[in-house]
């Protein structure tokens, strides 16, 4: 690259310096050349840089997304298809026999429906078996409080079996239970039976059977109350 002057004199501070010898002429404006080209190159690169820089944010401005005040989800940044479901969500449909059910909004219930529940048919409705009838010899059910009285009795008695003590005294017979209930019985002179019933902190019973004459047998009971 030829420079566009010729280099024979330097200036400095007003004192002019010409180049008599060729030679230092030569490498003077050579050096000035280097320079200028040097220049050249720089500006180039510096405006490589400043393009590419430029397309960056150009590119970056392009694909940014702007907000806007006061809006949260829309169509802008959530598909419509989605923000169609969140403002008109779907109600639930109810399973059938032979279809499936759909997710969605289930039915509201309504004031004294507290004790319903939800059926996979999509319909509050009170639960089932609830009530059962009493159990028999052929079919499951619920106890009556009578049988549950009989039941614990019988339990009593076993336990009373498991550990019972009997003493005789002349015509008085005394049985003590393994769960502290006495049973004293007195073979009477007029052919009488009388049966005393007792247990801490419960009534006491008293049996008597009388056997009459015409064969037949009168059995009464009394009650004493624990005092």
């Amino acid at each position: 690259m030829a420079s566009e002057y010729k280099i024979d004199h330097i200036k400095d501070e007003g004192i002019v310096y010409p180049f008599v010898d060729s030679t230092a002429r030569a490498n003077v404006q050579t050096l000035a050349q280097k320079l200028e080209k040097y220049k050249g190159d720089l500006g180039a690169d510096i405006s490589a840089e400043e393009t590419r820089a430029k397309a960056a944010e150009l590119a970056l401005q392009n694909s940014k997304v702007n907000t806007a005040a006061g809006m949260g989800l829309s169509h802008n940044d959530f598909t419509d298809t989605y923000k169609g479901k969140l403002d008109n969500p779907a109600a639930m449909t109810g399973a059938t026999a032979l279809t499936d059910g759909t997710q969605g909004d289930v039915p509201a219930p309504e004031a004294g429906d507290e004790g319903l529940f939800l059926r996979g048919d999509g319909e509050w409705a009170k639960p089932q078996d609830t009530t059962y009838e009493k159990v028999t010899h052929l079919k499951d059910g619920l106890m009556s409080k009578e049988d549950k009285i009989k039941l614990d009795a019988m339990d009593a008695d076993t336990d009373e079996l498991s550990a019972c003590n009997t003493t005789f005294v002349g015509n008085v017979i005394t049985e003590t239970f393994g769960n502290g209930r006495t049973r004293e019985t007195t073979f009477n002179n007029d052919g009488s039976i009388t049966q005393v019933i007792t247990k801490a902190d419960t009534d006491t019973i008293t049996l008597n059977t009388v056997f009459n004459n015409d064969g037949s047998i009168t059995r009464t009971k009394t009650v004493t109350p624990i005092s």
